[in-house]
């Protein structure tokens, strides 16, 4: 396990314990889970018409979602549509996040209090980052392939 800077670790400690709301497959087979209170977003156009206070995810990292060493639903499932994959997501019901830990430079994995964990792995060698959170604050933290944090905001 990496050690999480003090700032950051501080934004996950406020994450801990906040129910799951929301849970989305997007273009690219990003994820999104969003956590905490709905918080309305004024769109039509989005599957969702809510995002959750908080909202973690990736935008291109590797994704899979694990229960007792059986693997739930992954990124890389063999699915016709990404509708087909948002389908097998929206099976599972997520639980308040328990912790959050790098795991190793390059990998994240958040673990639920059901038993239920996600982890993110870097697969890519573009610079977009592996792993992110937009807190209610309207402050938001991304993780590099460099093995750096960016916050904005707040």
């Amino acid at each position: 396990m990496i050690e999480i800077p003090d700032n950051i670790a501080l934004k996950f400690l406020k994450l801990i314990g906040q129910p799951c709301c929301r849970q989305r497959v997007g273009q690219f087979r990003s994820i999104s889970l969003g956590f905490g209170e709905k918080v309305l977003h004024g769109s039509q156009n989005r599957a969702d018409h809510y995002y959750g206070a908080w909202e973690l995810g990736s935008y291109r990292s590797a994704w899979r979602i694990i229960r007792d060493k059986v693997i739930l639903c992954g990124s890389g499932d063999l699915v016709d549509s990404l509708e087909e994959l948002d389908e097998k997501l929206q099976h599972i019901e997520f639980d308040s996040i328990k912790q959050i830990e790098q795991i190793s430079e390059l990998d994240f994995c958040i673990y639920f209090y059901n038993g239920i964990s996600i982890e993110f792995f870097a697969v890519s060698s573009d610079d977009d980052e592996i792993f992110h959170l937009f807190c209610p604050d309207g402050s938001s933290l991304a993780y590099s392939l460099e093995g750096q944090w960016k916050i904005d905001g707040a």
